[in-house]
């Protein structure tokens, strides 16, 4: 796994090694093509990035401060049906813990 210039993991590509994982289910493709992943079960995803990172404290509202660092830059939340960010999805409601990938983005 990739690690920044001071020697320690990096979240984004974490996320992509659990979505490309087929032993875990915790976080999901939705729409693999056009970036679209869901953190089915976000706990479960924040525990092992803490085991990753060596934190067994990690809790989601934590790692989601990390998760917010990429928003804009690399991920956007995807929000109500084809209301926000040009997405088109078939839930009508917000779907929490899903993200779209930007475009160019090194996930």
């Amino acid at each position: 796994m990739p690690e920044s210039p001071t020697g320690k993991s990096l979240l984004l590509p974490f996320l992509r090694g659990l979505l490309d994982d087929v032993n875990q289910n915790c976080a999901v493709w939705i729409d693999k093509p056009n970036g679209i992943f869901k953190l089915v079960d976000p706990h479960r995803v924040a525990k092992l990035w803490g085991v990753e990172t060596g934190n067994p404290k990690m809790n989601y509202d934590k790692m989601s401060r990390g998760l917010r660092d990429h928003y804009n830059k690399n991920l956007k939340k995807v929000s109500e049906k084809g209301t926000k960010n040009g997405l088109k999805t078939d839930q009508k409601r917000l779907m929490p813990f899903s993200f779209r990938v930007n475009k160019g983005c090194q996930f």
